[in-house]
């Protein structure tokens, strides 16, 4: 359904905007891009990051993989001093 969304769409925004409103997550978008559209793996991740129909989504995606960093360093941190004792 959806890479037929993407396939059907007359441009890469028209079919993110429809992927959007008919459900699609993220990942499913990415995935419908390439397959539908054509585009790499890199290529439909840069557009969905960057398209405004997905710009909530993709601000919470990069404030999760920035608290997912912080904690994996406060972590290692934390066993580092572990190790010293």
């Amino acid at each position: 359904m959806y890479e037929q969304i993407a396939r059907e769409s007359s441009s890469t925004e028209v079919a993110l905007e429809k992927l959007h409103r008919a459900g699609a997550g993220p990942i499913e978008a990415i995935k419908a891009l390439c397959s539908g559209r054509g585009l790499s793996l890199a290529d439909a991740k840069e557009r969905l990051q960057q398209s405004p129909a997905w710009s909530t989504e993709a601000r919470n995606a990069e404030f999760l993989h920035e608290a997912l960093w912080k904690a994996l360093d406060e972590q290692d941190l934390q066993e580092t001093e572990g190790d010293e004792d």
